[in-house]
């Protein structure tokens, strides 16, 4: 499959990794192209790489217990299942269910403890770098979105509905979609389904006159969803009325027939097509050439899509924007297709792309996966307040949903970047949109506020080589958040917590309540995670009802905040406040006694004895800590412990990146 070179890149990529980006910012992207692939999570495809939040994250969630970490996911009578690897050659390779209801249960509101129950022991496989070999060399050689969501905790469909067009809508009965109820291949009668009445993206484009194509073949594995919105579907319906073809539901069966026919009736059903589609007026042949046209190969045998791909980047006639679709063999889907068989996919794509210099100079790639299938993934996703209620179908978020991966391959983002900005499948809408200037009004007012358009993941001004890193480390792109959090416990036994963000994007932070915590404001009762989007200042209050209380705050890029505590000691008031700095990169931590007795606390690296020093506080002095973070290209990792008796009655862990606008390297 990959060239006798030690590299697994095509040599036409190795030759213009070789060449100057081209200067002129994101004007200088002439060509965007969106590959989407099947049912893959992070963590399963890149938890071993060094420098990414993987299988060494050191900010992984604990779970309910406070004590056991997310990787042991709980099985039968205390069993804990943890990560494995598969085999190389993807012979372990299979499918787990991921519908709806068995997504929704293995997030089970946010703490994330029920993949097994839900899924499986198979949800728990990953494959080390030796089983998908072009994927890691890509990650090392270009930019790795480590945050990067799918859209809802359900199927493919739902999924490519935000890809496709930026919004996951409603089924033409009322419903919210959900899954794949707009399929036309699940119904008895013809035009049971009227399609997705919001915009598709392509829409937009075509009403804008920018050039775009979808690339697929007669096996489009039922991933092109335009074809489920009513506009494609009033075409295709015309162009299948015109060829006499009434009795076909959809193309997906008109094509779906044409494997199992003789060779003489398959050409004439394919005559009887093109005719239907030669009646159409114009505006609607460009729609279907553009969106429905499939490349005339025999079923899941030859990459036609892909000699149509090259062919059009030889001849120079690339659209600005193209979606690849795969055939079913080659989409990753685990029990139907294999990572090799998407790596011979890519590999192609790359070396199209890179045969022409002039179209790789200008050119944007973006391989995502629509879902996680129902395989693990350990970061829990950001999820909506209940207020956003275009956000929520009765009582569960649509999503984010689990991590999955995205690389972005271009001339402006090499190096071996990681983006730790939170993404989904709206992102690469949003790039569109920011590229061409082409707004898609469907875009949820909650997805513009917690994900990135993935212009961080860039860099159109770089032209000389990336700085070095450290071995084990990854270079890292800029971030638009600062988020930081703190609070204390007050005389009337409500903890009062500050969040805080001074970045340029809303952060959103996620609190874990493991122990001790009563109503928050008297509003909701804190029996699951709390979320909250964060630009400027928020003040929460909670009372706590136990005899000990431990929340955890995290956020983007390793943002962690532990609070613990015995609220009948009389070091419980502790006030400890913080206050991140750029220039240089520092925590000042302001740590004020307001009670009776005296203090003694501990400050110190976390886990670790060296360098933790002892102050002491008498009644009503304070005290400000300085902890420099420069030596540590903006990491922080320091933890505050009041010990008596040898308990911890009072404990603070703060842990985190301070941005100052720069590519740093990452934690």
């Amino acid at each position: 499959m990959f060239p006798a070179h030690r590299s697994n890149l095509p040599e036409s990529v190795l030759r213009a990794l070789r060449r100057t980006p081209a200067g002129g910012g994101l004007q200088a992207v002439r060509h965007v192209v969106l590959l989407m692939q099947e049912n893959r999570s992070f963590d399963h495809y890149f938890g071993t790489v060094p420098g990414v939040r993987g299988f060494s994250d050191r900010n992984a969630i604990l779970l309910r217990d406070g004590k056991s970490a997310i990787f042991d996911q709980p099985a039968q009578e205390g069993e804990a299942v943890r990560p494995f690897s598969l085999a190389d050659d993807g012979s372990q390779d299979q499918s787990t269910v991921h519908d709806w209801d068995t997504q929704h249960m293995a997030w089970n509101s946010g703490w994330y403890d029920q993949w097994i129950a839900a899924k499986g022991r198979a949800a728990m496989g990953y494959y080390r770098a030796e089983g998908v070999p072009l994927y890691h060399e890509l990650a090392d050689t270009f930019t790795l979105c480590e945050a990067y969501h799918c859209s809802v905790s359900s199927e493919t469909t739902s999924n490519r509905n935000y890809f496709f067009s930026g919004y996951g809508g409603f089924e033409p009965g009322g419903g919210r979609v959900k899954g794949a109820t707009a399929h036309d291949r699940e119904q008895r009668r013809p035009y049971d389904r009227r399609g997705y009445g919001w915009s598709s993206y392509p829409e937009w484009l075509e009403q804008n006159g920018k050039s775009w194509k979808i690339y697929q073949e007669w096996d489009n594995f039922y991933d092109n969803n335009v074809e489920f919105h009513s506009e494609f579907k009033r075409v295709y319906r015309q162009a299948l009325d015109n060829a006499q073809l009434h009795d076909e539901l959809s193309l997906f069966t008109f094509y779906e027939s044409l494997p199992g026919l003789e060779p003489q009736q398959r050409e004439e059903k394919l005559r009887a097509l093109a005719a239907g589609v030669g009646k159409l007026g114009t505006a609607d042949q460009s729609l279907y050439q553009r969106g429905l046209a499939r490349s005339s190969t025999e079923w899941s045998t030859t990459m036609g899509f892909l000699r149509e791909f090259r062919k059009d980047i030889e001849a120079n006639r690339l659209p600005q924007v193209s979606y690849l679709v795969p055939p079913e063999a080659n989409s990753e889907h685990p029990g139907n297709s294999h990572p090799r068989s998407g790596e011979k996919i890519v590999y192609q794509v790359l070396d199209a792309l890179a045969s022409n210099p002039e179209v790789w100079d200008s050119t944007v790639l973006f391989i995502s996966y629509d879902e996680n299938d129902g395989l693990f993934d350990h970061v829990p996703p950001p999820v909506p307040p209940r207020t956003e209620t275009d956000e929520w179908a009765g009582s569960q978020p649509l999503g984010m949903g689990a991590r999955v991966p995205l690389l972005v391959i271009s001339p402006w983002s090499t190096g071996g970047y990681v983006c730790s900005q939170v993404f989904d499948h709206t992102s690469q809408v949003r790039f569109l949109e920011e590229w061409l200037g082409i707004r898609q009004p469907w875009i949820s007012r909650w997805r513009r506020t917690v994900a990135g358009d993935l212009t961080s993941a860039f860099d159109f001004e770089r032209t000389a080589a990336p700085p070095a890193v450290p071995p084990g480390l990854r270079r890292a792109r800029a971030l638009p958040y600062q988020p930081d959090a703190h609070g204390a416990l007050g005389d009337d036994h409500r903890f009062r917590l500050t969040l805080v963000n001074s970045g340029s994007s809303s952060a959103h932070l996620t609190l874990y309540p493991y122990e001790g915590l009563g109503s928050l404001d008297d509003r909701r009762s804190y029996e699951a995670p709390e979320h909250f989007d964060i630009r400027g200042t928020d003040e929460e209050s909670f009372e706590l009802t136990g005899a000990a209380y431990m929340f955890i705050i995290t956020g983007p890029n390793g943002f962690r905040r532990e609070f613990g505590g015995v609220p009948a000691d009389r070091a419980a008031g502790l006030q400890v406040s913080s206050q991140v700095q750029t220039d240089p990169r520092q925590v000042m931590m302001t740590v004020h006694n307001p009670g009776t007795d005296e203090v003694i606390f501990d400050l110190g690296p976390t886990g670790k004895h060296l360098g933790t020093e002892q102050h002491t506080l008498r009644p009503g002095d304070g005290t400000t800590i300085v902890w420099n973070a420069e030596a540590e290209h903006g990491w922080y990792d320091v933890t505050l412990s009041v010990i008596r008796e040898g308990d911890r009655v009072l404990h603070r862990r703060l842990m985190g990146h301070i941005e100052n606008g720069k590519e740093s390297v990452s934690g």
